[in-house]
């Protein structure tokens, strides 16, 4: 592989040609999801600071709480390494992937994770 682009897409994404290749992906998949997740963003970072919100108005148990967005680097990186032979797509990727937002909770009293766990599962999309 000679393209520059390519090399330096691969080295942001941190994996290697050999990796997609073995992987059974390629160079246009990889950057289409790319791009579609990066426009995505926005929608992403909305839906964490809603949940984290929704969680504060629920509960006074917490010590903190905070979350991170995957970034669309780390989300080619874990296709690249996780999925081999899944050969997904723009269409697809986002059905298979569960953790582009990652929540922390700390709590005040390690017996309250029962009323946090509920109030989770009350209220996350239950896939079909």
């Amino acid at each position: 592989m000679d393209n520059p682009r390519i090399i330096r897409f691969y080295e942001k994404c941190k994996i290697t040609e050999k990796q997609v290749l073995d992987a059974w992906y390629d160079f246009p998949t990889l950057k289409a999801i790319y791009n579609d997740y990066k426009g995505k963003l926005d929608e992403y970072q909305n839906l964490g600071t809603y949940a984290v919100q929704t969680f504060l108005k629920k509960s006074a148990s917490f010590h903190s709480i905070k979350y991170r967005i995957k970034s669309p680097e780390s989300l080619i990186e874990k296709i690249v390494r996780k999925w081999i032979n899944r050969n997904w797509t723009v269409k697809t990727y986002e059905e298979n992937i569960d953790d582009f937002i990652g929540i922390r909770i700390l709590l005040l009293d390690r017996n309250w994770w029962k009323d946090i766990h509920k109030f989770i599962e009350s209220n996350r999309q239950k896939k079909e």
